[in-house]
């Protein structure tokens, strides 16, 4: 059992306890003031007898002085490693200030899929750089990926990518590396089997004691977003011994049984990531990546292109709902992630922005051209008591103008683009016969 923060007198070397934020059957984590550099600290101690193991000191001096050199966005910062004055070995680590994906999950918070997928994608970036300093983590879990930019004290009805803060701005602190393995050349180090991880995240192939690599951690990535997705870990029991079993011998329930509105790029996504055999899973992190990228960009086109059925319904004087399909993606209980928050939409706006600025230009222009031969060719009382404002009415609802509901959205997106540019021909045919 590690040993109290309170056996230390206040005070590591220039840190100053505050509080303990965490305790487990080896180490604590403490929130400390350094006082040197005037900046949070999270000091990880480790219990006394972490260094009786035959192996604890050198690999405690190999993995902290690989760990210190480690910098990326995703990543908590390793500032310093040292021993206490009461012989505890310790982390002197980056202060996130925000709850873990674990009280995320716990605490029920609602969470968009949009933001899920860019939470995973940083939570890939930071495995992938310490993967290229042969770093791999050994113990992904919800608890050991922090969400910096939300409030870490929980009352269940935060809302991640909510009016608080948007998707954008969260940003993934990967941290423990303490049971990270530096990999070597070596095949006798490369083969240490020892069980380090959690039972509800862990690779088939670690549940077995054989040798764990960078497709173990892919493995663990997907394992704990599919819990924060699906609201259930991807395998349960009564004991730790029956949750391995499953890892190793039950198939993974696909995510779309328990959410039918799940996007099928967003299915196979885990179940490469998930796959039993390390070989069928994704072989490097730019590959996983490249596929959460393109369904990330996937969910932002369809969550725009329902936004853009409203506006055109809206211009029709119609109230119209975009389908729920596009909108219910990750509407999966306990949470109640059943729409697209405004947050995410205004990341659709941003993202869409230069298309919409496009077609609204050519409407304009078109009605403007529409208005100046409405002038020259007006013969009779009943068309110049329409007036201008009649004209832009109809050319905007003959522009908009629904297509049938079994034409894809594309052919729609085309049609209203060919009209505007039967809209140019016929003007340039109209000055050339003034």
């Amino acid at each position: 059992m590690v040993d109290s923060a309170d056996s230390i007198a206040g005070q590591v070397g220039q840190y100053k306890i505050i509080r303990s934020l965490a305790r487990g059957a080896t180490s604590e984590v403490i929130e400390t003031l350094d006082t040197v550099n005037n900046r949070p600290v999270a000091l990880k101690l480790f219990s006394r007898d972490f260094l009786k193991e035959p192996d604890a000191a050198s690999r405690f001096r190999r993995e902290s002085a690989a760990l210190t050199e480690l910098s990326h966005p995703n990543i908590a910062c390793i500032y310093e490693a040292g021993v206490a004055p009461d012989g505890r070995p310790f982390f002197a680590m980056e202060f996130v200030n925000g709850p873990s994906l674990r009280s995320l999950i716990e605490d029920r918070v609602e969470v968009t899929l949009l933001t899920q997928l860019d939470l995973m994608i940083q939570a890939a970036e930071g495995l992938g750089a310490a993967l290229n300093r042969n770093i791999i983590h050994r113990d992904v879990k919800p608890a050991n990926l922090m969400v910096e930019g939300l409030p870490a004290d929980g009352d269940g009805k935060r809302e991640a990518g909510g009016e608080r803060r948007e998707a954008g701005k969260l940003r993934v602190k990967i941290v423990d590396f303490g049971l990270a393995k530096i990999m070597r050349e070596d095949a006798d180090q490369s083969a240490v089997r020892k069980l380090i991880g959690t039972p509800k995240y862990m690779a088939p192939e670690v549940t077995l004691g054989r040798p764990a690599d960078y497709r173990s951690d892919i493995y663990s990535l997907g394992a704990t977003f599919y819990h924060l997705m699906s609201g259930r870990p991807p395998f349960d029991g009564p004991t730790a011994a029956a949750i391995m079993r499953q890892h190793v011998n039950s198939p993974l329930t696909p995510l779309h049984l328990l959410d039918p509105t799940m996007p099928s790029d967003v299915c196979e996504i885990f179940e490469r990531a998930m796959a039993k055999d390390p070989c069928q899973r994704y072989q490097d992190y730019d590959e996983l990546l490249s596929d959460l990228k393109a369904a990330r960009m996937a969910l932002v086109s369809r969550a725009s292109l329902a936004s853009d059925q409203s506006v055109v319904a809206a211009t029709r004087g119609e109230s119209q709902q975009p389908p729920a399909s596009y909108m219910s993606y990750g509407s999966y209980r306990p949470y109640r992630s059943d729409r697209i928050s405004a947050a995410d939409q205004s990341t659709v706006c941003r993202e869409k922005r230069s298309r919409a600025w496009l077609v609204a230009a050519a409407i304009i222009l078109a009605a403007a051209a529409l208005l100046v031969a409405y002038q020259k060719v007006a013969r009779t009382r009943s068309e110049s008591q329409a007036g201008p404002r009649g004209l832009i009415q109809s050319l905007v609802r003959w522009l908009g103008k629904a297509e049938s509901p079994r034409q894809p959205a594309v052919s729609q997106e085309q049609t209203t683009l060919a009209r505007i540019d039967l809209v140019r021909s016929a003007i340039r045919r109209f000055r050339g016969t003034t």
